[in-house]
């Protein structure tokens, strides 16, 4: 036979271990002050029982749901069901968020890379243009190539997509065929801005989803440390004061873990 109790949503995150006194909102009982508060108002606390990353939140959610089942203790406010799923759907950010935001390290390197390359290669661009119209006249043409003084020095953009725009000026006027070269040809120069244009389409999906994660793992945190001082409510309510501090650890709330 379950033992259920009606607890109420805290109005606090911070149930510590040296609570002596406390309120009905606490507490779930009426009529009487356990732990939880002085009567006069809740107690603050250097540190807290509920755990500040999502990782620790669901370590102890996974101690404290089993303790749960263990003693057959239910409560009106979360179903012991609901707490399961909120910390599969927890594992399952953390694990997405990690391999979202690995992938954005090697993606960004590659496009540094494709920029260097592409800087690298107008020396070329350059030279044959200076061997066209002569060192003065030349650098009047590198804005048709794309190029920007930046600084002393005639080069492609910062920012990714006002790179792409510039290399889509210099294949274009490339494309017109009055400045040759075999190597840094039409082909190449359009092959380099593809590859930089996949770089940034993939960045901006990354990023996109790792934002995703981070607005799920915000509340998925506010989710679980309601459910997380529900089970320390629950706790008071069950088992006589003496026994709370070890209660307490038994279902996983280490104080002594958590910096404040």
């Amino acid at each position: 036979m379950s033992d259920t109790v009606t607890t109420p949503m805290p109005t606090v995150a911070d149930v510590g271990l040296s609570q002596t006194t406390g309120t009905t909102a606490q507490t779930g009982t009426s009529g009487t002050t356990t732990a939880g508060a002085t009567t006069t108002g809740a107690t603050k606390r250097k540190t807290s029982l509920i755990p500040r990353s999502l990782i620790q939140k669901i370590a102890t959610g996974r101690i404290a749901s089993a303790k749960l089942k263990e003693r057959n203790w239910t409560s009106d406010q979360m179903p012991v069901t609901n707490l399961d799923n909120t910390l599969d759907d927890a594992e399952k950010t953390v694990k997405s968020s990690s391999a979202n935001k690995t992938a954005l390290t090697p993606n960004s390197s590659s496009g540094k890379s494709i920029k260097q390359e592409a800087r690298k290669s107008l020396g070329n661009l350059k030279g044959l243009l200076i061997h066209e119209y002569g060192r003065k006249e030349a650098i009047s043409y590198y804005g048709n190539y794309g190029m920007e003084k930046v600084g002393t020095t005639y080069t492609l953009p910062n920012k990714t997509p006002e790179t792409l725009l510039s290399l889509d000026k210099l294949i274009s006027e490339l494309s017109k065929g009055e400045i040759v070269s075999s190597e840094y040809n039409v082909k190449y120069w359009t092959d380099l801005r593809n590859s930089l244009q996949t770089q940034l389409d993939n960045s901006t999906s990354g990023k996109g989803a790792y934002s995703v994660d981070v607005a799920k793992t915000t509340t998925l945190k506010s989710q679980l440390d309601d459910y997380l001082n529900i089970i320390v409510n629950m706790i008071y309510v069950h088992v006589p004061k003496d026994q709370v501090a070890a209660t307490l650890r038994e279902f996983g709330f280490q104080k002594e873990r958590y910096a404040a």
